[in-house]
């Protein structure tokens, strides 16, 4: 294989920084083997020739840094694929909030026409935070969507409360998942009591299972149950394994505390027979978590249950390799997440018709009739560059360094990946006020790609 690359053929590509690439990886390439062939792949069997010829127009800004043009070869796309010629559309509102319901609503009316399916459509965004109002909006229209963050399932807080729940039965000494769980919406504890026992255990360099016991003592005189008098007049310098004074608790923290220990201490024991998924069941089930949600008093409610239930079908597919016990899905608990993270976006893909919400990073590879770009603003996006806090020297930077603005292009490479993820239609928008005093300056990006 290395002898078919290394003489017969080279095969240039896009090349994107932010996905580990560098430029001279295939300019050096060519300085070692000066008589291998090259292909240039300019047939395009997607987007149609508006698209592709306002992306074009829009890359050439980053001349003479792009490797084409260091080639000298010319990458100029040609549509081979029979889309209905549509020059990409422009939109500019006076707010936000008038552009994320601009877009609900040419969608919905597309919808409801019979022209297109929710899932014929996306709305890239630059980062996660700028998707908040086109989901509210789709909401509003009642358009079913799907948001792909960066994040995904094991980012979202229920989740991150039911990892917690298994991180407590399997060690009582990871004080980190108690006090996520016993904070949780599963038991509440207010939170001045539960900070003054996180304090404590870390004053007396002890965990904080341990100063939830202690805290369930009664006290007698002017210390704790059992304490003695020679650790009375150690006070506050007490070592973790003695008898330690703890602040006074309120009567709900110490019900609420009673109730999470007691809960603990019964699942720890029925994990001998229980598999992890059955245990959490249980868990949220006993807790009354499950019966609160279920109302669905909200949408919120409704989407958490759905997210509950995605990381329950991970759980069954990972006792189905063997994982049916609790110490087994701790150490093999990243795999779970992997395996989660890739299983949720397959089931993502594979559901009903829904508008796809995503990042323009998230989009790369992918592909969608119908294409919205939105928030085309100057510090949005392109977005300011943000140096490391340390810069590191030139000599030390094993690449060919670019003549312009290197972030700058880097953002019109981006902008170039998000426009061409559209087959049929390009819709870019922007506002003059996403909040704040200033009135914000469209992309320079739109005015390059569109002339």
């Amino acid at each position: 294989t290395h002898n078919f690359f290394a003489n017969e053929i080279v095969v240039h590509n896009s090349i994107y920084k932010w996905r580990g690439a560098a430029i001279s990886n295939v300019l050096k390439f060519l300085e070692h083997y000066p008589h291998a062939r090259r292909v240039v792949l300019t047939e395009n069997f997607r987007s149609s020739q508006p698209i592709l010829d306002a992306a074009y127009r829009l890359i050439r800004f980053n001349d003479p840094d792009r490797l084409e043009v260091k080639e000298h070869i010319n990458k100029r796309l040609v549509a081979r694929c029979p889309r209905e010629a549509r020059p990409p559309q422009w939109d500019v509102f006076d707010t936000v909030s008038s552009e994320a319901d601009w877009v609900a609503r040419r969608i919905q009316a597309e919808v409801e026409a019979g022209r297109r399916v929710p899932g014929d459509f996306a709305i890239l965004v630059r980062t996660n935070r700028d998707a908040d109002l086109f989901l509210r909006a789709l909401n509003v229209c009642g358009v079913p969507w799907q948001f792909s963050g960066a994040a995904g399932l094991f980012a979202r807080e229920e989740i991150k409360m039911l990892v917690s729940c298994l991180r407590t039965l399997a060690d009582p000494e990871d004080s980190l998942s108690w006090y996520h769980v016993i904070s949780s919406s599963l038991y509440g504890c207010p939170m001045p009591d539960l900070l003054a026992c996180l304090a404590q255990a870390t004053r007396a360099n002890t965990s904080l299972r341990q100063v939830l016991e202690r805290a369930l003592v009664p006290r007698q005189g002017s210390g704790s149950l059992g304490e003695d008098p020679e650790s009375r007049s150690r006070g506050k310098g007490a070592t973790a394994g003695s008898q330690t004074e703890h602040p006074a608790l309120s009567d709900q923290a110490r019900l609420i505390i009673r109730r999470f220990l007691d809960d603990v201490t019964r699942l720890q024991e029925v994990s001998r027979t229980l598999s992890p998924g059955q245990l959490l069941y249980r868990w949220l089930a006993d807790t009354g978590w499950l019966k609160r949600h279920a109302a669905l008093e909200n949408a919120e409610d409704g989407e958490q249950l759905q997210a509950v239930a995605k990381f329950f079908d991970h759980l069954f597919r990972f006792e189905g390799l063997g994982g049916n016990r609790l110490p087994e899905l701790m150490r093999s608990l990243e795999l779970l997440q992997a395996l989660g993270e890739s299983a949720a976006q397959e089931l993502d893909t594979a559901s009903a018709d829904r508008v796809n919400v995503l990042t323009i990073h998230k989009a790369k590879g992918l592909e969608f009739p119908v294409v919205f770009l939105v928030g085309l603003v100057q510090g949005r996006f392109p977005t300011k560059l943000r140096r490391d806090a340390i810069e590191l020297p030139e000599p030390l930077i094993k690449d060919i360094l670019p003549s312009g603005d290197y972030h700058l292009q880097e953002e019109r490479r981006l902008f170039y990946v998000g426009m061409t993820r559209a087959k049929e239609e390009l819709f870019l928008t922007a506002a003059y006020d996403y909040g704040g005093k200033t009135v914000r300056k469209i992309s320079q990006f739109v005015l390059e790609a569109l002339g």
